[in-house]
């Protein structure tokens, strides 16, 4: 008889783990996480200015700038003049690339539900309403929307598949994205409870991790919009 054993996942796909958050009352609803790299001032001031627009105060929102060791202080003094000692301000000692990155803005995160948001992407208004909804009125793991290319002028290039008519849970979902990727970091938020059951982004497949919460977790489709650079 021949016995097939499984083959051992690589340690480099095996999420690492995320520090599980003491219980307190609290705690704001939304971390709002972004991560930077060498980023355009221009860029990163309009990112950071679409979520203060819609800022509903510290103690329903954590705002903060996570840097990757940049080669200079651009991040540092773009958070600094347009946030104003509202948003705070972390520098990694070194560089430690993308996917630890976002696992670094998870650890830090202190909000019940983390929202990833890059240097050179912008959220529309209404948006952290509208997913607030999603996930006030359902048990998903995570929350969603389509999104928008822009290219470096603000013109609009595509707009992401509308999954469904009206906002709600999303049927056979796991089997859609595990063969397409249908989501992008500015359009989604997940529940940090999520990243401290299942681990955060391993290094050398960073999506994973969506993939395993559409299998494990119930995800939600809000008709909100975000916009993703080109």
């Amino acid at each position: 008889m021949t016995v097939f054993r499984p083959r051992p996942i690589p340690s480099s796909l095996k999420p690492p783990p995320i520090r599980v958050l003491p219980v307190d009352e609290h705690r704001p609803f939304w971390s709002v996480m972004i991560p930077t790299y060498n980023p355009r001032a221009d860029y990163l001031e309009e990112t950071l200015r679409s979520v203060l627009k819609q800022d509903p105060g510290p103690d329903q929102m954590q705002i903060e700038v996570i840097d990757d060791c940049s080669n200079d202080d651009t991040a540092f003094q773009v958070t600094q003049r347009v946030g104003a000692g509202r948003v705070t301000f972390h520098r990694e000692s070194e560089n430690r690339g993308l996917a630890n990155s976002w696992n670094r803005c998870i650890e830090r995160a202190r909000g019940h539900w983390v929202h990833i948001l890059h240097q050179d992407d912008i959220v529309l208004p209404g948006f952290y309403n509208l997913l607030r909804q999603g996930a006030e009125q359902s048990d998903a793991g995570a929350a969603f929307c389509r999104y928008a290319v822009v290219n470096s002028k603000g013109h609009w290039l595509r707009i992401s598949e509308l999954h469904r008519e009206s906002a709600g849970l999303l049927d056979d979902w796991h089997a859609k994205i595990t063969v397409q990727q249908l989501i992008q970091c500015p359009s989604i938020a997940v529940r940090r409870l999520v990243y401290e059951q299942l681990g955060g982004f391993c290094r050398d497949c960073a999506i994973l991790l969506i993939g395993r919460c559409g299998n494990e977790l119930p995800l939600s489709f809000r008709s909100g919009l975000s916009l993703q650079a080109s």
